[in-house]
């Protein structure tokens, strides 16, 4: 949605910004007469009058509740092709023009004509006939097909790869086999959601509108109710148990149809069918046998779920998944100290298993002799699991203990798994965070250790990565000023935040002040400090003369100023 957003907005074409597709959240699939009309034109000129039908295709939505105020999704101008705006674009802005462009213009060529031939071999063994299948297809003539070639280096070829063809037989033909195997066939289980999937789901069951796929996606991570792995949707265990909380305390309210329903009902408040506080007083008070939100919550017992594992085959002892505040952990028996693990962030329902379990509640709680000593004091250096994944842990005094102070933690750095964990890695780790001194200037105390974003150096609240956790171990105070003196590298702008000056062009007729090639957010410009010109693509800033400074500062002062919708607040 982001990328459709900056594609409507406008994208700088030779100095003038263009919206190059229409308002993007609509599932409306009509199209303008005006659309209509060009799409025509397009496709006589690029394609012929062959992939043209006579009259233009008019859609409709089979889609409940479907948002139809707007025109389908289409580019603006459907003469621009996707290869004529390449060298503007970045390839996520590209790709998704592509697809606007392509599947508008094939939603108005002719269909394609596909040939498809059907062969079965009939074999006696032993006297049983069995029957050996294949099927062929070939494109007689594309049609809209060819829109999705449209801009590859060998059309032909790329609709070639979509046939199938089989030699040429007859019936009753004897053919030789030139090769017999026998496979297996297991049903596999459904897989899981994709982002697609999911959201032609949610379009089956009328839940949501398009403006808002993108919303519902990401809440659901950011409620860490799944998580991608690849490009499925993981579910994890919080999901699990918030569902069956739901669907045992407020069934008819977690039912997709609930959602479908209330959206139908929303849509009479808007129409002056229904008053909007009838509405929600029925919802939170009820009416009849509807207790309402507001019963249910204050009598309901609620029972919280857990997912259960098995029994620990040492202790005997249920182990089961439940969620708490930080997240789900394992519970073995009645709980205690010693019977409680977090379950790691990223691990799958289906890959925690009852062994995998009694591991991590044995890690948890350092049941394994001590990785190494702590070579100052000679503690014991325990590996243990969290639920941000693998630390080390120093043993604590019995003081430390009943001051109830946090132990010393150190987490595993990236690429160091529990396996290559040696006992003079452990010895090196456990020394961190490290002081080397305090900054001659601030006086302020200079560190280094190992975050969640890897190693780094501290000087108060500025932090500088480091490229190793060696590096970490071996940097000395002078060469921590140094590193710490150098600009962040990477990361967005922050709004506001002082753009890096390519190069001083100095005094220009014309200009208001001093000209400059400043680095901008969609690449370097030059500026008077009044006016503001984008570079041609390929400019190189260093090289930038005065008189071309003037020349763009120019064009853009007489340019007509660009119009700007209304903005939300």
């Amino acid at each position: 949605m982001q990328v459709a957003q900056r594609l409507y907005e406008g994208i700088d074409l030779d100095g003038e910004r263009v919206g190059l597709i229409t308002y993007m959240r609509t599932d409306s699939v009509t199209l303008s007469e005006r659309a209509l009309g060009q799409s025509r034109e397009v496709i006589a000129e690029i394609y012929g009058a062959a992939y043209l039908p006579e009259h233009p295709v008019r859609y409709k939505t089979s889609a409940k509740r479907a948002q139809e105020a707007h025109e389908a999704i289409r580019p603006t101008d459907l003469a621009r092709r996707p290869q004529d705006v390449r060298s503007y674009l970045d390839d996520d802005h590209y790709r998704l023009y592509e697809l606007v462009w392509k599947r508008t213009i094939a939603s108005q060529m002719v269909p394609a004509r596909i040939e498809r031939t059907a062969v079965e071999v009939s074999v006696d063994v032993g006297g049983a006939a069995l029957v050996f299948a294949a099927a062929g297809r070939r494109i007689a003539f594309p049609g809209f097909l060819r829109a999705y070639v449209e801009g590859s280096d060998d059309p032909e070829a790329e609709l070639g790869d979509q046939e199938t063809l089989l030699p040429a037989l007859a019936s009753g033909e004897t053919v030789t086999p030139t090769q017999v195997a026998a496979e297996g066939h297991r049903t596999k289980p459904p897989y899981r959601y994709t982002e697609a999937s999911l959201v032609k789901k949610l379009e089956e069951e009328g839940i949501g509108r398009p403006s808002t796929y993108a919303q519902i996606i990401g809440t659901i991570q950011e409620r860490e109710y799944a998580f991608k792995k690849g490009n499925e949707l993981i579910p994890t265990f919080t999901a699990f148990c918030v569902t069956q909380l739901l669907e045992k305390q407020f069934s008819d309210l977690v039912d997709v149809r609930f959602t479908a329903h209330l959206e139908d009902e929303l849509d009479d408040v808007a129409a002056g069918k229904m008053a909007w506080g009838d509405l929600i007083a029925e919802f939170y008070r009820g009416a009849g046998a509807d207790p309402g939100l507001n019963r249910r919550v204050e009598e309901s017992e609620v029972v919280y779920p857990s997912v259960p594992l098995g029994e620990d085959p040492d202790t005997g002892e249920s182990i089961e998944v439940k969620v708490g505040k930080f997240g789900p952990y394992l519970r073995r028996g009645d709980g205690g100290k010693e019977n409680f693990a977090n379950v790691p962030l990223g691990l799958a329902p289906d890959e925690l298993t009852l062994e995998r379990a009694v591991e991590l509640l044995r890690r948890k709680n350092g049941d394994d002799d001590p990785v190494a000593l702590h070579p100052e004091n000679g503690r014991g250096v325990f590996l243990k699991h969290g639920r941000f994944g693998d630390y080390l842990e120093l043993a604590q005094t019995e003081d430390e203990k009943d001051g109830k102070l946090k132990p010393h933690r150190v987490s595993l750095p990236k690429g160091i798994t529990p396996v290559d964990l040696t006992p003079e890695i452990a010895e090196r780790l456990i020394l961190l965070p490290r002081a080397l001194g305090c900054h001659p200037e601030t006086e302020t105390e200079i560190s280094t250790g190992i975050g969640r974003y890897g190693p780094f150096v501290k000087h108060g609240d500025e932090f500088r990565s480091l490229p190793s956790w060696q590096k970490a171990l071996e940097l000395e105070l002078a060469e921590a000023l140094t590193i710490l003196a150098q600009p962040k590298a990477g990361g967005p702008r922050r709004f506001g935040a002082k753009k890096t000056v390519l190069k001083e062009v100095g005094e220009v007729a014309g200009a208001a002040g001093p000209v400059r090639v400043l680095d901008g957010r969609y690449g370097p410009y030059v500026t008077d400090g009044t006016v503001n010109a984008s570079l041609p693509k390929g400019t190189d800033p260093a090289s930038l003369t005065p008189e071309q400074a003037a020349v763009l500062l120019d064009a853009r002062r007489g340019a007509p100023k660009r119009p700007r919708g209304r903005r939300k607040s």
